[in-house]
């Protein structure tokens, strides 16, 4: 991972509240059954090495976290800052798949040359009024995305 400039984890994220070093990111579990395979844990996340622009998480809880005196927010989205990742976009609570994919195609097009903080912003802008059920509008379907660290515009070249 510590070659590609942006990153995209469409998984799953767990913030464990009682435990934060126990949060993780889910992957599918390995032919053999090793359990162990299946999770990204916060400590794993912390000692990468990443050099990209962008990661992405779009996955259920990943810019949850808790308050620790000294130290800020701990979350799954600040191990990966942690790890070289020079912004973020996370969630802060559960969120829809169907509408997590509507939104991270239409962030990635509103991408190339705009400032990731307003690419984020016109997608929800599109979400919403693509929508034609009246609750599909709330904000539980798009308010979770959050954006952290750099917002400096991407520009891709195509190579």
């Amino acid at each position: 991972a510590g070659q590609y400039r942006v990153i995209l984890l469409s998984t799953h994220g767990l913030f464990n509240d009682f435990v934060v070093e126990h949060s993780f990111v889910a992957f599918t579990e390995s032919p053999k059954g090793d359990k162990a395979s299946r999770y990204l844990l916060m400590p794993e996340i912390e000692a990468m090495t990443l050099n990209c622009d962008l990661l992405a998480l779009s996955a259920c809880q990943t810019a949850l976290g808790r308050l620790r005196t000294g130290d800020g927010v701990i979350s799954l989205t600040r191990m990966f800052a942690f790890a070289g990742a020079k912004s973020l976009l996370g969630t802060l609570w559960n969120v829809s798949d169907k509408a997590s994919r509507e939104l991270m195609e239409d962030f990635f097009k509103n991408l190339n040359g705009q400032p990731k903080d307003k690419a984020l912003q016109q997608a929800k802008i599109n979400y919403i009024q693509k929508q034609k059920e009246e609750k599909k509008k709330y904000p539980y379907y798009w308010a979770a995305y959050v954006l952290v660290g750099d917002d400096t515009p991407l520009v891709f070249t195509g190579r």
